[in-house]
């Protein structure tokens, strides 16, 4: 994208329900209740995240991911909780899914994107067809993602036009 590191990096940060949203597709995920609101600025009371913070991909009760590691500016490693409360979470429990944001700089102030997602889960008829269509939707959710953090980091380094 054509942004810095540091331009993206707010928009990752600040990612999950109640707080910048998930800059997808907010009316899909609002249709199972998930009660998500992307964000079009960035908000800086949401821009310290620390191993532990919870990241929500819904209200209380719905699944949400737990911070794992940061390396600012750089990488965000997300473990899903391995029941709904985030306290539940420790370093001990299971990890059955991974979400991780990391970015690469660029020659000409652009940046990389890379998000990669693993998820665990026992082999059965029931489950592979669910993780297939989780991973169809998963595609089309993610892609949209993507594309939503390259247009909120690109806007923020459109140049300012001096009114005369």
């Amino acid at each position: 994208m054509n942004a810095p590191p540091a331009a993206v990096w707010p928009w990752i940060v600040q990612q999950g329900q109640g707080r910048g949203g998930l800059y997808s597709y907010d009316a899909l995920e609002n249709l199972v209740g998930c009660d998500i609101h992307s964000t079009d600025r960035v908000l800086p009371e949401f821009q310290d995240v620390a191993p532990g913070d919870a990241i929500r991909l819904g209200p209380e009760g719905y699944p949400c991911f737990y911070v794992n590691e940061v390396v600012p500016g750089r990488t965000l490693v997300l473990f899903s909780a391995p029941t709904a409360t985030p306290d539940d979470a420790t370093a001990e429990a299971p990890v059955l899914s991974s979400w991780v944001f990391h970015l690469e700089g660029q020659a000409g102030d652009s940046t990389r994107l890379i998000i990669r997602g693993a998820t665990q889960w026992e082999p059965s008829f029931g489950a592979n067809l669910m993780w297939q269509l989780s991973d169809i939707l998963g595609f089309v959710m993610g892609r949209k993602q993507m594309r939503g953090i390259k247009a909120r980091a690109e806007a923020t380094q459109a140049p300012v036009r001096a009114i005369t």
